[in-house]
């Protein structure tokens, strides 16, 4: 009886804390969630237009914590899990777990920046 009292309560805390609705309030993210990429070449013009400048200078970063949140979301809600466009795209490029996916969009975004010759947080506010 314990236990899934223990459940309906964890599970009710969510939206008080902020952990469940944080996401969707985020202009970011909707806007993320607007592309809905079928392929790398778009998942990174996506990232491209729409990542923070102190976001993207942060994806140089293999371990930065931004890699593993936007990670996540990405994994979520563009169907990396559930057998979307994106996901067929991206194992047709060798790609196979989510989270392997989601590193090669992060790095296409930091090598973009490396080719335009600019550091990741000054690219997004010199266009």
């Amino acid at each position: 009886m314990l236990g899934p009292c223990l459940v309906v309560a964890s599970g009710l805390m969510l939206p008080v804390h902020g952990a469940a609705s944080a996401p969707a309030a985020d202009p970011m993210f909707a806007q993320l969630r607007q592309c809905a990429p079928a392929n790398y070449e778009a998942a990174v013009d996506c990232l491209d237009r729409t990542l923070l400048p102190s976001d993207r200078a942060k994806l140089a970063q293999p371990d930065a914590p931004v890699r593993f949140f936007i990670g996540i979301w990405i994994i979520n809600n563009w169907g990396l899990t559930s057998g979307g466009p994106l996901y067929a795209a991206m194992r047709s490029r060798g790609f196979a777990e989510p989270a392997d996916m989601t590193d090669a969009l992060f790095d296409g975004v930091v090598a973009r920046d490396r080719a335009q010759g600019a550091k990741p947080a000054q690219s997004e506010a010199s266009r």
